[in-house]
C-alpha cells in the first residue's frame, strides 16, 4: 500500500518487509527494524526510516491518532525547529545533567576532567570516535572553552547523528503530506496531532450521535440504551480502553466522533451460545459485536471482562 515502486520489489535492498499489529503499528515496526543485524541494516536505513515517514504521514493525512509519544527533540527535527541545550533532557537526561554541571563547574576542568572535543559514537554495534570540531582530539576542553564543548556536544547528539535518519523519515512523510503544512505547528501541536489530546475526556454524548448501528441494533432497542448507562458510568480509563479494544485507538478523534471514519457501529451479534458469548470487535471496521444482554449486570461484567483481557483477536 505505501511503496511508491513496484519495480523496485525486485531489489532486496530497497524495501523493508516488516509485521505489524494494527494497535502497535509504530512499536512493532521498530522492533522488527532493530532486530535486524547492524551489518544488514546499516545499508538500508534510508528505506527504513522513509518508510516509518510513510506511515506516519498516513495516519496524518487520514486523521487516524496512533500512541506512539515521539521525544520533543525527534519532534523538532522533523519539523525542522533548531535545537537547544535544554532539549537534550528528552534525549539523554544523564548528558544534559552533566553538560550542566560541566558549565558550573567551579574546578579545573582541564586537569580535572580530561575531556577534549570528541564523541564517541555507537554506529550499529561499531564504536567511534569523531570530532566535534576539526582537530577535536587535541583539543583539551578549557574554562575558556567550555561553553563552545557544550554547544558542539549538545548539537552533535541532538541534530548531527540523526542527520540521515531524519532526512529518510522527513521524505517518506512528505510523500503523504506536504511539510509546509507542518510549520504551522510547534512540536507539542505536533504531537497533538500524531497521539491526540491526552488532557481531554472522551465525550461520550458526541460518541453516542455518531454511533451507527446493525444485526438488530437500533438506537432505541433495550441493549443499547443499558451499553450507553454502562459507557457513561465507567471511568475515563475504562471509555479509552473501550475505545481502543473496538477502534485500535484510546483516544477519540481530535475533531470529534463525526471524523471517526469508519463510524463507530455497535452490531448485535447473536451465536448459539446466547447471551454467554464475550463481546468482540473488528476494529478495522470500528465495530463493536455485542451479543443482546437483556441486563445492566451481565452486559457490563462480559464488556468489561473483555476489555481488559487484553487478548486482541484471540479473544472469543
Amino acid at each position: 500500500l505505501l511503496r511508491s515502486r513496484p519495480e523496485a520489489l525486485a531489489d532486496p535492498m530497497a524495501w523493508v518487509g516488516v509485521r505489524v499489529r494494527r494497535a502497535h503499528l509504530f512499536e512493532d515496526a521498530f522492533g522488527d527494524l532493530n532486530a535486524t543485524p547492524g551489518h544488514a541494516l546499516k545499508g538500508r536505513l534510508r528505506v527504513e526510516f522513509r518508510f516509518v515517514g510513510k506511515l506516519l504521514g498516513k495516519a496524518l493525512y487520514e486523521g487516524i491518532l496512533v500512541d506512539i509519544p515521539l521525544a520533543r527533540f525527534f519532534r523538532n527535527l522533523l519539523l525542522a525547529v533548531p535545537n537547544t541545550l535544554s532539549d537534550l533532557s528528552s534525549l539523554d537526561a544523564e548528558l544534559h545533567k552533566n553538560l550542566l554541571a560541566l558549565k558550573h563547574y567551579s574546578g579545573n576542568v582541564q586537569e580535572d576532567l580530561g575531556l577534549n572535543f570528541t564523541v564517541v559514537d555507537d554506529i550499529y554495534g561499531e564504536y567511534m570516535v569523531r570530532n566535534l570540531v576539526h582537530g577535536g582530539s587535541e583539543i583539551p576542553v578549557t574554562e575558556a572553552n567550555r561553553m563552545q564543548y557544550i554547544r558542539a556536544m549538545s548539537h552533535y547528539r541532538l541534530t548531527l547523528q540523526f542527520r540521515d535518519h531524519v532526512a529518510a523519515m522527513r521524505e517518506g512523510l512528505g510523500e503523504l503530506i506536504p511539510l509546509q503544512w507542518l510549520q504551522m505547528f510547534d512540536q507539542q501541536e505536533f504531537q497533538t496531532l500524531i497521539s491526540g489530546d491526552d488532557r481531554r475526556g472522551i465525550d461520550v454524548d458526541d460518541w453516542e450521535a455518531h454511533t451507527v448501528y446493525g444485526g438488530g441494533f437500533r438506537k432505541g432497542h433495550r441493549t443499547v440504551q443499558l451499553f450507553w448507562e454502562v459507557v457513561r458510568s465507567w471511568t475515563a480509563e475504562q471509555q479509552r480502553k473501550l475505545l481502543c479494544f473496538t477502534t485500535s485507538v484510546n483516544k477519540a478523534p481530535l475533531m470529534g466522533f463525526k471524523y471517526l471514519h469508519p463510524p463507530f457501529n455497535l452490531h448485535m451479534y447473536v451465536s448459539p451460545d446466547g447471551t454467554d458469548r464475550l463481546p468482540t470487535a473488528a476494529t478495522c471496521m470500528c465495530q463493536l459485536k455485542l451479543p443482546p444482554y437483556t441486563d445492566r449486570a451481565t452486559l457490563e461484567g462480559k464488556l468489561a471482562y473483555a476489555i481488559e483481557a487484553d487478548q486482541g483477536f484471540e479473544l472469543s
